[in-house]
């Protein structure tokens, strides 16, 4: 809270500074950021549902975010594939996406769909939604897209989910699709994705802001620090949609992790990330908004031990 208030967050929306600005906070509109005392961004979260469902075309398969279930999905967004005809490494299709959500429907420990891939074989300004398209055409559990990025990507993309739940009315009670932000760290949020955020919540779809700040990259040298600049990123856009429409159904969503010193990049899959995980988990419970986190993952380089063990406790500490 000392830093949302002292330092601040970066919001590059005009939507979203005025929504600020009407709430009390201190916003600089030439730099684009927000301070906001915590006693508002309290105020804000209590208003956050606690529970909720995720619908899917076959009401059986709905999900209930209650806090005592934990459900497993594909996840996004990979841009290359290893072929399984071939067993080439390409550049990911279209064709992926479909025939990955055959696997995953099939697959009775898969509860749910997540854009697995990027269809790099369609226009970069509609990918996303040839990528939802699959959904309504092959498996009948609730969907997360992962390349909405723009208020008209969102809006097509919400009209596209009420025809499948059969009108906008419906999908609100039920719906099909939810809407996952990634933060811009450290401190900071897109603007797109703020604006295309704020539509969904408008919406009733369940929308989340996920953090991936790396510890000595986008986030401080520690895990501690890296943990609070990302929860600052997180709690600030979830206020937002809650000063917005109050009750809109949101989620806690993280993917911190330590960054390779050798070249900057993102690892993804050490055993910080089982520590972010956990802490995370309790972070989401503190604020009792349903959590959606990294799961899977390992540095290891091949199908081993390692990899084993780093993936049982990648998914078991966040669930816990």
């Amino acid at each position: 809270m000392w830093i949302i208030e002292k330092v601040g967050v970066r919001f590059p929306s005009e939507r979203a500074l005025d929504i600020w600005a009407a709430n009390g906070a201190t916003v600089d509109r030439e730099k684009k950021t927000v301070k906001v005392k915590g006693e508002l961004i309290e105020s804000a979260l209590k208003k956050c549902p606690p529970v909720y469902p995720l619908a899917a075309r076959n009401p059986d398969q709905d999900l209930m975010l209650d806090g005592n279930h934990v459900f497993l999905g594909t996840d996004g967004c990979g841009v290359e594939v290893i072929d399984i005809h071939t067993g080439l490494r390409r550049t990911s299709e279209l064709q992926d996406i479909r025939d990955i959500a055959r696997i995953a429907d099939a697959t009775e420990e898969v509860a749910f769909h997540w854009v697995p891939v990027s269809a790099q074989d369609t226009p970069v300004e509609t990918r996303g939604l040839h990528e939802i398209k699959q959904f309504g055409r092959t498996p009948p559990s609730m969907c997360k897209p992962e390349s909405i990025y723009k208020e008209c990507e969102a809006k097509a993309a919400i009209d596209m989910a009420a025809m499948i739940a059969g009108g906008k009315d419906a999908l609100r009670q039920r719906p099909v699709l939810s809407l996952m932000q990634c933060t811009a760290s450290p401190l900071g949020h897109d603007g797109g994705s703020l604006d295309a955020a704020m539509l969904a919540a408008e919406a009733g779809i369940p929308t989340g802001f996920m953090t991936m700040a790396a510890c000595l990259t986008t986030g401080p040298a520690t895990l501690a620090g890296t943990l609070v600049v990302g929860n600052a990123e997180v709690i600030t856009g979830t206020a937002l949609l809650q000063l917005a429409y109050p009750g809109a159904p949101v989620f806690y969503a993280a993917a911190q992790t330590a960054s390779d010193l050798r070249t900057g990049a993102y690892t993804g899959g050490g055993p910080e990330d089982f520590l972010f995980g956990a802490a995370t988990n309790i972070l989401s419970d503190f604020y009792n908004i349903p959590l959606s986190m990294g799961s899977f993952a390992t540095g290891a380089k091949a199908p081993n031990w390692q990899a084993g063990i780093e993936n049982s406790l990648s998914t078991s500490w966040p669930a816990s």
